[in-house]
């Protein structure tokens, strides 16, 4: 493994431990929902020892068929929007959130390539959304980024966006 390898495996290592620590201190309970990821973010988390105390589990959810089957997506929904778009990464981290007993969620959706881009929709396209219970009331916020590189590398920079996002939100609900 080459240097920057090594940094940036050390990095999400650090991570990830500050956010399974956050979400045990705020006694909530993560669940992902990864597309382009293909389970990395809960990977990441896994890698922790003691996640289980912060971590619910994990659904990957690549094609549309199982985005419809495991997370109550709509074929039209998917059809009108496409898969990689901020409506279905709501849908994707709303429906997790709904239907398990999760406190947050994050769900990541996008384009690693090499394939599946389009004019309007490039390879290193990734959306984001956060979902999370305040004062009884689901709270989603997204995200959208451009990440450069290969397909491993989109597929960190995503991972890395995603457990950033989770140790925002987890702040604010320890603080609460």
């Amino acid at each position: 493994m080459n240097r920057f390898a090594m940094k940036e495996k050390d990095k999400l290592i650090k991570l990830s431990s500050q956010v399974i620590d956050l979400a045990i201190k705020a006694r909530r309970m993560i669940v992902t929902v990864e597309s382009c990821t293909g389970g990395l973010v809960a990977k990441s988390l896994t890698d922790i020892p003691g996640s289980s105390s912060g971590f619910s589990h994990g659904i990957v959810a690549y094609s549309n068929s199982a985005k419809m089957t495991i997370l109550n997506i709509k074929k039209t929904a998917l059809k009108e929007h496409g898969a990689v778009s901020e409506q279905i990464a709501i849908m994707m981290a709303k429906n997790a959130l709904n239907e398990n007993l999760s406190h947050v969620s994050v769900a990541i959706t996008g384009i690693a390539g090499p394939t599946g881009a389009s004019n309007n929709k490039p390879i290193g396209m990734v959306w984001l959304a956060w979902s999370y219970y305040k004062e009884n009331q689901i709270v989603i916020d997204t995200q959208l980024c451009y990440f450069d590189g290969d397909r491993n590398k989109v597929r960190l920079e995503s991972t890395m966006m995603a457990l950033t996002g989770l140790e925002k939100r987890l702040k604010k609900l320890h603080s609460v």
